[in-house]
């Protein structure tokens, strides 16, 4: 009996090493396709961030005062209009906005992409209280980055950020921000990390069956013989 049980321990111990190694290597190809998900993800929005960005008339941008009387310049109602057009224009695109900052670093709003009167507005002058670190360090090197997730008084946010350079390599004049909704941002993370998670597990589920199949037959083999050598 003791020697039946120690067999059948035997037998299934390569199966709870092989299930033990399938699931850690499906774990681990989840967290590197998460990771390489999320920096291709962030390339690729600070690219559209990029383009946008070449988009605004830094003339325009550098006549505003950054105070309450911008919202009768024309300079102002253009740069607007044009950010909400763009901000349409890209359905997973929340926010839209040209950031300054004072001398002292305080970090104000120009103008958004939000309608007039809108609860989420941010007027021209509003200070952005809560801009992490990161938002800083855009002004004061001039190289654009993706941050986040944000949180702020709107929400969470994936951020990319642009300077506004004139010519390319001064000190920023302004910065362009461009926010996703971090749970859109997740989800579609989560998406494609399930795809090939699912395609990883038919792959498993297949080599699996066979290699059980296999055991089964090499095991019913074994017994054959070993009948037969007790009936010889």
């Amino acid at each position: 009996m003791s020697r039946s049980g120690d067999n059948k321990t035997y037998m299934t111990s390569p199966a709870r090493m092989a299930l033990l190694l399938m699931v850690l290597t499906i774990c681990g190809l989840a967290w590197w396709t998460y990771n390489q998900t999320d920096l291709r993800m962030r390339d690729d929005l600070l690219q559209q961030a990029g383009i946008v960005a070449q988009s605004i008339r830094l003339n325009r941008v550098m006549a505003l005062n950054g105070a309450e009387s911008d919202l009768s310049d024309h300079n102002y109602l253009r740069l607007k209009s044009q950010l909400m057009h763009l901000r349409h224009a890209n359905p997973r695109c929340r926010f839209l906005y040209i950031l300054g900052r004072h001398e002292d670093g305080t970090i104000f709003f120009h103008v958004d992409s939000e309608p007039e009167g809108s609860k989420d507005e941010s007027p021209p002058g509003q200070t952005y209280d809560e801009a992490p670190a990161s938002f800083h360090e855009v002004f004061i090197n001039g190289e654009g980055k993706v941050v986040g997730p944000v949180n702020d008084r709107w929400g969470t946010w994936v951020t990319a950020l642009v300077p506004l350079n004139s010519p390319p390599n001064a000190k920023p004049v302004a910065v362009l921000g461009m926010d996703i909704d971090a749970k859109t941002w997740k989800w579609e993370v989560f998406s494609v990390v399930a795809l090939h998670a699912g395609l990883m597990l038919v792959l498993v589920f297949v080599v699996g069956s066979m290699w059980f199949a296999v055991r089964k037959f090499e095991s019913s083999e074994t017994g054959s013989r070993l009948t037969r050598a007790k009936i010889d």
